[in-house]
């Protein structure tokens, strides 16, 4: 139990803590950049022609299930011209089924999932307020002056 006491107060603790921070704003920041750079994509309706199984579902040992991944493939048409898409990573589409999809307006070929912009603010606050509370939770080394009185006054 002290060995865990003295983790969490000690500077080890401290530079987990900074590091998970660090981490936090960076990939949050990476999560936004990409939110908005998918912002000019155009949305339109596609229609699902394939869909091929790529990941095996499967339950663990502790009952959680992990869901199959399916890879799903969508035909749509941008001016006039058809095109044909692979998204990877879906679940719960079948042949003939439709699917909004968001392509880029100057390369129809180039698709986006739609983003959530929550988990990169979630991610940016919980980084921003781990790296507040280091800062403000730091012991302050006491100053050099007040080091030599305390020593003047235990050797009297």
């Amino acid at each position: 139990m002290d060995k865990i006491i003295n983790f969490l107060s000690g500077k080890g603790f401290r530079r987990l803590l900074f590091l998970i921070s660090i981490i936090c704003i960076l990939l949050g920041g990476y999560l936004f950049w990409t939110y908005f750079s998918y912002q000019n994509y155009v949305e339109i309706e596609a229609k699902v022609f394939r869909v091929e199984l790529t990941k095996e579902g499967y339950t663990k040992s502790n009952g959680i299930v992990v869901e199959s991944e399916y890879d799903v493939f969508v035909r749509y048409t941008v001016n006039g011209t058809k095109y044909e898409s692979k998204i990877g990573g879906l679940n719960g589409f079948q042949e003939k089924d439709r699917i909004t999809i968001h392509y880029n307006p100057n390369n129809p070929n180039q698709l986006s999932q739609p983003l959530n912009i929550s988990t990169p603010i979630i991610l940016c606050v919980v980084g921003v307020v781990l790296f507040v509370l280091l800062i403000l939770t730091r012991k302050k080394k006491p100053k050099v002056k007040q080091q030599v009185a305390n020593m003047a006054t235990m050797s009297h």
